[in-house]
Order: C-alpha cells, then structure tokens, then sequence
C-alpha cells in the first residue's frame, strides 16, 4: 500500500514538473507568435495587438478595418480559404503577404493576381549589412528610411502595382547559377482589389525580432495604420514543443471555466472524504486481525462477531 502511494506522488509530481516545463520553455518556432528570439514574431503581435488566426472561418466577413498578415506560408491555401480572402479583400481589407520561396505564389495566383514572387535570391555587396543576403532597400515612401530585408526575393510585378521599395543598383540575382542579373529589383509594392488592397513583401523576415526595428518599424506602421492586425498562424508546420504548449493553453482554458473548476473542486473534497472514511475502516479491521495475529490461540470468529456487534449497536 505505502509503495502505491509512493508511487502515485511521484508520478504526479513528474508530471507536474514536466507541465511547468512545457508551460515555461520558450518556443522556437520560425515565424511563431510566441517566439521572443531572433527569428519569432512576439513583438510584431505584441505591438499591434494581433490576434492569431487559426481559421479561416473566424477572419471577419466585412475586411473593412482590417489587415490579415500572411508571413513564410508553408502549407498550401485550400478553395474555401482563398473564397473567404477574396471576400475579406472585395469588402475593404488589407491582405499582407510576405514570402520568398513559400507558398505565396499559390495564394497569388489563386486571386488572380498577374504578379508573383522571384525564384531567386537577391544579393547586395555594397548596400548590405556585413553579409550580402542582409540588404538594404530604398523606398519612394519619404517617411520611411532604408528597409532591412534578409534572404529576400523580388517581384515580378503586373499592370497596376505601386512599388513601395526597390533594392540599390548593385543587387543582383544569379540565373541558374550561368548569368547575374542586376538590380535594381522592386521588393516590396501594392495593388488595390475590390475594395481592398493587397502587399506583397519579399522576404517573411521583414518583421522578425531581429529585424523589426528602424525603416522596417515604420513601413508596418505605414501599411497598417489604424487597422486592427491578424496574424495566420495556420500555414506553418509547427513544431513539436508548440503543439505541446497549445494542447497545455486549451486544457488549462477548459479547467478554468467555472463548471470544471468547482466539479474538480466537490471531486477533490469528496475524494478525501471517501479516502479518509475507507482509511478508518481499513484501520479498524486491521486492529482487529492484528489482535488475532498475536493472540492465535483466542477464537477468531467470536472476535469478528464481537466486533460486528459493537458497531451493529453503536449505529443504532
């Protein structure tokens, strides 16, 4: 019995810690919400206040005041999501995309847009930041300053588009790694649809902890405005600890509603009632085989009959 016990406390107490563990590792997802390093988007959603979309059917149906921002998609857009964002768009929303090799160019041609992300990657050697895939972009915005993009693509861009942001001069591209190709390259431009409007970024870094700061601060204050912000967080492939860390969020979300709470709460209290009522009667009907254990020669039945006598009348 004492080993059960021992048993069951550690278990709990594993499980525990394992929970705390869970809850107060931090994530590393790319792109993740939650992610304080280098490569997460905790102070994007911190500073605007971004709600995380995990379903397309929970964007709103009127896109006016609104801005969906779609960063390094890696999961395919179904039907039924590109019918709910071109709703969102034909009604006065602002759809963000940045992308360089995801699948942003699915969703872009799934709208029917004549423009689309480059295959290759642009390289600066002079307008850089000590590595020829952190580059500079320059803006036709007067209010913003130079643009830190990493690892960025271009735009290959149709009628009616308005570039916000071009790469220097001195960029370029390698041609199936035979020819180079020189900038400079729009990286960043926009174009209206329905009531709506649609950017396009070229790198999903634009935003990141480490790059959000600077020309890249106010360009996101310049396309969002007074827009309230929604991150998709639904066409990543998330990792392990994040999966872990939102089953944890949705169990601990279901046991504080108040049903759960005062149910585990009467549970509880119940338990230790009926485990203290059980424990006496264990003890008492071990008082009474020990007494017959020490004394072998007494008649054991007529003990167990006295004492189911005794309590017979203590009932009455």
């Amino acid at each position: 019995m004492e080993s059960k016990k021992i048993l069951f406390i550690s278990t709990f107490a594993i499980l525990i810690t394992v929970l705390f563990a869970i809850y107060y590792t931090p994530t590393i997802q790319v792109f993740g919400d939650s992610n304080s390093y280098w490569n997460g988007l905790s102070i994007l959603k911190s500073r605007l206040n971004a709600a995380s979309l995990n379903s397309y059917s929970s964007l709103p149906f009127i896109g006016q005041g609104f801005a969906l921002i779609i960063i390094g998609p890696q999961k395919p857009f179904y039907a039924q999501e590109i019918a709910i964002i071109e709703q969102f768009l034909n009604t006065g929303g602002t759809l963000i995309i940045a992308d360089n090799f995801g699948t942003g160019n699915q969703l872009i041609s799934s709208l029917g847009l004549d423009s689309r992300f480059g295959n290759q990657t642009v390289y600066d050697p002079v307008f850089s930041l000590g590595n020829p895939s952190i580059i500079y972009a320059f803006s036709s915005i007067k209010s913003i300053k130079n643009i830190t993009l990493y690892y960025s693509t271009y735009l290959i861009l149709g009628s009616n588009y308005k570039v916000i942001a071009n790469s220097s001069i001195f960029s370029y591209i390698n041609i199936n790694n035979t020819s180079v190709k020189y900038g400079p390259f729009p990286v960043i431009a926009y174009t209206n649809y329905g009531k709506g409007k649609v950017v396009l970024i070229a790198t999903p870094y634009i935003w990141v902890n480490f790059f959000i700061n600077g020309g890249n601060l106010e360009l996101l204050d310049y396309i969002i405005q007074n827009e309230t912000a929604i991150l998709d967080v639904s066409h990543w492939y998330v990792d392990t600890l994040t999966i872990f860390k939102e089953y944890e969020f949705l169990a601990y979300s279901i046991l504080s509603t108040p049903f759960i709470k005062y149910s585990i709460l009467i549970g509880s209290v119940a338990f230790i009632f009926l485990y203290k009522f059980e424990k006496s009667i264990m003890s008492k009907s071990d008082e009474i085989e020990k007494i017959i254990k020490e004394n072998p020669d007494w008649d054991a039945e007529l003990i167990r009959r006295i004492k189911e006598e005794r309590e017979n009348y203590g009932s009455k």
